[in-house]
Order: structure tokens, then sequence, then C-alpha cells
């Protein structure tokens, strides 16, 4: 997981080819997959999602309920968020803090800002009406 939160492409490929388990989560419930989104490190989350015929578990959710999407939008990750996109992920899946009300993948992007990120999830058929434990909106 290191190599992936750090950008090290070469080593994550290595790291899969000799079959290292990219499904593996730490104690915060990261996947390198959620790492890599984080961070937006494209190369590492092409390698990852291509390792596997089955899409890597892009829907792993950490242990708040955050996919490797989810994390791509709130970082403003836009090139990570398309290369999930085309491998359609779950798009209204909602993330869970205590600390805070429960979000959908959309109002998480448009929470924190991250315009572009937003487009590229209207542009699919993401619910736009979808409403968080607070009944918010996108546009409410």
């Amino acid at each position: 997981m290191w190599a992936s939160n750090n950008n090290h492409t070469e080593v994550v490929k290595a790291l899969i080819h000799m079959n290292a388990d990219i499904e593996i989560q730490n104690k915060d419930g990261d996947t390198a997959l959620i790492k890599a989104s984080s961070n937006g490190n494209l190369e590492v989350i092409e390698a990852l999602v291509a390792a596997t015929d089955i899409t890597v578990d892009i829907q792993k959710q950490k242990n708040i309920y955050k996919t490797a999407l989810l994390c791509a939008c709130q970082n403003g990750k836009l090139d990570a968020v398309k290369v999930l996109l085309e491998k359609n992920t779950d798009l209204d899946v909602q993330e869970k803090n205590v600390s805070i009300a429960l979000n959908t993948t959309l109002l998480k992007a448009i929470q924190d800002g991250h315009v572009e990120a937003v487009m590229a999830l209207l542009a699919t058929n993401i619910d736009l009406n979808a409403q968080n434990e607070e009944d918010d909106t996108p546009l409410l």
C-alpha cells in the first residue's frame, strides 16, 4: 500500500506481478486503490484496475464507507474520477462518519468545491436528488 500511496508505479506493477494482494486493507480500511485515488495517482490506479478482470473491487469501502471514487471526488482528482467512472463504480455510495452527515459522492464533490469532479459526475446517470441524512440534495 505504501507504493500506491506514494506513486511508485513500477514498484506497484512489480508487486502486482508477484501476486501481492491488491485488495488488502490497512487498519483504517484503506486499500491500495483508495490510497491511489485519494492522491490522484493515475498510473497506479490504472495498474491496479488492470490487474484484475473484475475491477480491483472499486466498490470496496473504508470503515467510514468511502470508496475510491468518493475519495477521488473529495480530493478533486479529476483524472482519477474519470478512470473510476469508466469502470462503472457505484455513483450513489454514501459516506458515513460519526461527526458528519451522510453524504453521497456528488454531495461530497460539491461540498468540497471540486467543480470539475462535479461536472464529471453530472455527465453520468448519478441520482441528482439523492439526499444525505439531513435531507440535503445537490441543489438544496
